[in-house]
């Protein structure tokens, strides 16, 4: 098939995907035309029924055909928005959820009353770098008085720290000198003396027990080394709880993402290794997701 005109490119495409049963066939087609042509929503319905130039249907079809193949749509058009911004992604880091914007909030609570000349955060399994960055563009905000902060953003993934570099090139481009944004390719902790004042992470958490009941947008896309994780999706929280003591500084917080009914189990874990003043915090959903607890 050739469409002539926008309108029949779309017909062609809600039609194919809903074929294929993707999530909402209609909106997915008119998103992904918009994205093709590079054009807004309601340039798109003034066009409805102009003539549809040859490149513009050709890189349609490609991202019709990879949608029909459930890929995710963050990976075809490479963007994500998260905390107010849009981020680059590709099948190279996990792809940020609104969920992790509850981690960067309740991090950033915790900042506001810090009185710390250099502030030093590290952000555990970056991925594309949404929480890092994220931090970091609102650290230059007025509410926080800071002299100097240093954000590092840890992954085991080079792949991964790839994308993080890019989203770094692409919003963080007139940082103040006070606040310092690094990358580091290791295995949870950087090689480096200092102590950090806050830990984040959203590890990966998913138990491989629970991959074939996944949804495959999921599990055929997303790299396995960001979602799943051995002992019943703990093994990467215990190995951050069991040697955060040597990074935090003393009265220092550590932040987690947690997945569906870990929470109080983390709980427990950090209490067990001197933490307290655990706090627990829902996401809209109504599930326990975000988990602070402060250093002793």
């Amino acid at each position: 098939m050739i469409a002539r005109t926008y309108r029949e490119a779309y017909v062609w495409a809600s039609s194919l995907l809903q074929e294929h049963k993707t999530k909402d066939a209609k909106f997915e087609s008119e998103l992904l035309l918009r994205k093709s042509a590079g054009i807004l929503r309601h340039q798109l319905f003034l066009r409805w029924d102009e003539p549809l130039p040859m490149d513009v249907w050709e890189r349609y079809q490609q991202f019709i055909i990879t949608r029909s193949k459930h890929a995710p749509i963050q990976y075809i058009i490479n963007e994500q928005e998260f905390y107010g911004r849009t981020f680059y992604v590709d099948e190279r880091a996990l792809i940020p959820r609104p969920e992790t914007e509850l981690l960067v909030e309740q991090a950033l609570a915790r900042v506001q009353g810090l009185d710390i000349d250099l502030l030093r955060i590290l952000d555990i399994g970056t991925g594309s770098g949404a929480v890092a960055i994220s931090l970091a563009l609102e650290l230059c905000q007025n509410q926080f008085k800071l002299t100097r902060a240093i954000i590092e953003g840890v992954d085991i993934s080079s792949a991964a720290l790839e994308v993080a570099k890019i989203n770094a090139d692409n919003l963080v481009k007139n940082l103040p000198t006070s606040i310092e944004l690094n990358w580091v390719n290791a295995d949870v902790w950087p090689a480096q003396a200092d102590k950090f004042h806050m830990i984040l992470s959203n590890p990966p958490y998913i138990d491989w027990s629970d991959e074939e009941g996944m949804d495959c947008e999921v599990k055929n896309y997303e790299p396995k080394l960001a979602l799943f994780a051995d002992d019943e999706g703990l093994a990467i929280y215990k190995q951050i709880i069991y040697n955060a003591s040597k990074y935090l500084h003393k009265d220092g917080w550590l932040g987690f993402e947690c997945g569906y009914k870990q929470a109080q189990h983390l709980s427990e874990l950090l209490q067990a290794q001197g933490f307290s003043n655990v706090q627990i915090y829902k996401d809209l959903a109504g599930h326990e997701r975000v988990i602070f607890a402060q250093l002793q």
